[in-house]
């Protein structure tokens, strides 16, 4: 069989295209579901033993509809099938569909040959697409061992694509309404007594997807699904199908200076990250999420300046592959990737502690700390304009002071210099770590030891107001001609 796709001229050039091409992303769901229905009628030709088999196959199908509105039978070579059939009105060859119209006895019983797939073997085909989503494929990640490893990304993405997903978050929304629970970020929850919102009960708030092939078993919980819903609308502006278009290819990544020891992923387009959650940091999530929504939302509505790192989703994936019995389980959260499409020629982790917080300059791509910044502030300054340190400021207090208000402390100013144009990217990470019983012990034991400088974990009150400071050192302004004039005046 000999299939011919006729592809317009873009598609041939030898440029990349735009991955939000409409025309491309068209092309490339047709294609996607080409090869599933391809896929799906190999499989079925190879349970057939003969071609007697074929046609009582066939001839069950017949009158349902087939993937890209071809019918099975036009499948089949013209020969075989000529004396079974009858064209329509429109000339149209169709599979007759009662016994009479069907002389079985005529056609010669022969034995069909086996058809190997010519598809990737770690995709996942038998897994349906949505008709009214985007077709997404669960994938197998290989490493240079050949192991395969299920692919994060698109597990996540098929959750969010599929049938039971769109039933589940209108069943949700219906429920939050009866309940006279309000579906805005800002009403999402109210204030209590202590400052921090009321958080909905996980089983109000969250989905759960279960879907499995014949070679695996997959489980997604969706946590605050239709709060992120409504929150992706309204600061991913390129829309929910290509958030799930861009999750549904990822990779493990490993970052310089990481020392958590928990794991991250990042989509093929660099555009989001996913971290691995610990069961501290998942409670906190839970926790502070309504106010987490309610102050992303009012950043974004109200143009409040805002340097958190933004959070898309939290999940909890879970995955048992049926040949070996290899299972695991892992919450994550994904968060934007801070230098998409950009190159960073130097990056810092910074916290605003001197204690421990040097790392070496001569790794392949280091990730430079607090004191190697104050090392060499006369020789590698970093200076920004007045306006941007305006801006760098407020929004400093802002989130820092916001983090405060939930007791969270810990938290991270990741910069980076970009290459082409030596702008200082910024945004704060790691803030999903509040003051609790071990970090508090943690503090109290290393300010007891004789040093100079205090630990890296003190009081969140403590932390934001050393952590201001020291941004406010580590980036001063450039001078201008308005300089002088401004110092005077003051």
């Amino acid at each position: 069989m000999v299939v011919d796709f006729a592809l317009d001229e873009k598609f041939i050039k030898t440029e990349v295209v735009d991955s939000k091409d409409k025309d491309y992303l068209k092309a490339m769901d047709l294609f996607a579901k080409c090869r599933q229905f391809l896929f799906n009628f190999i499989r079925k030709w190879n349970e057939c033993k003969t071609t007697q088999e074929l046609v009582q196959l066939a001839r069950k199908r017949a009158n349902s509809a087939v993937s890209a509105n071809v019918s099975s039978v036009n499948l089949l070579e013209p020969g075989y099938v000529e004396d079974l059939s009858f064209r329509d009105s429109t000339g149209n060859l169709r599979l007759a569909s009662s016994d009479s119209n069907l002389p079985l006895r005529e056609l010669k019983d022969i034995p069909l040959s086996q058809i190997s797939i010519p598809l990737p073997k770690n995709y996942h085909w038998e897994l349906e697409f949505n008709d009214d989503g985007i077709p997404v494929i669960v994938k197998d990640m290989l490493d240079h061992k050949g192991n395969t490893h299920p692919d994060i990304g698109s597990i996540i993405a098929y959750a969010l694509s599929c049938k039971s997903y769109y039933r589940k978050k209108k069943q949700l929304r219906e429920y939050l309404c009866d309940q006279g629970e309000p579906l805005t970020l800002r009403n999402v929850a109210c204030e209590n007594a202590s400052g921090l919102h009321s958080s909905p009960k996980d089983s109000n708030a969250n989905i759960e997807i279960e879907f499995d092939d014949s070679r695996a078993h997959y489980y997604v919980k969706i946590y605050f699904a239709e709060h992120f819903d409504l929150l992706r609308k309204a600061i991913f502006i390129d829309g929910e199908d290509q958030f799930i278009r861009s999750l549904g290819s990822s990779s493990s990544w490993f970052p310089e200076g990481g020392k958590s020891g928990a794991s991250f992923f990042r989509t093929s387009d660099e555009r989001f990250i996913f971290k691995q959650m610990s069961s501290i940091e998942l409670d906190c999530f839970r926790k502070c999420a309504p106010n987490y929504f309610d102050y992303i939302y009012t950043a974004v509505t109200e143009k409040k300046l805002t340097a958190l790192c933004k959070i898309y989703g939290v999940y909890q994936v879970a995955y048992r592959n049926k040949q070996d019995n290899q299972e695991f389980k892992m919450d994550l959260l994904v968060m934007e990737f801070l230098f998409y499409r950009r190159k960073v020629k130097q990056l810092w982790d910074l916290k605003g502690s001197l204690r421990n917080r040097y790392a070496s300059p001569k790794a392949s791509a280091p990730v430079l700390l607090d004191e190697n910044l104050v090392q060499d502030l006369w020789g590698n300054q970093i200076y920004i304009h007045t306006h941007s340190k305006a801006a760098l400021n407020q929004a400093m207090a802002n989130d820092s002071h916001f983090l405060t208000s939930l007791d969270i402390m810990d938290y991270s100013l990741l910069a980076g210099i970009s290459e082409d144009t030596d702008e200082v990217m910024i945004g704060i990470v790691d803030y999903m770590r509040t003051f609790t019983l071990d970090k508090k012990l943690e503090s109290f034991i290393k300010t007891a030891l004789p040093t100079p400088n205090l630990p890296t974990i003190v009081s969140p009150a403590a932390y934001c107001r050393r952590f201001c400071e020291a941004i406010d050192v580590y980036f001063p302004f450039s001078p201008d001609q308005w300089t002088e004039l401004n110092n005077s005046s003051s």
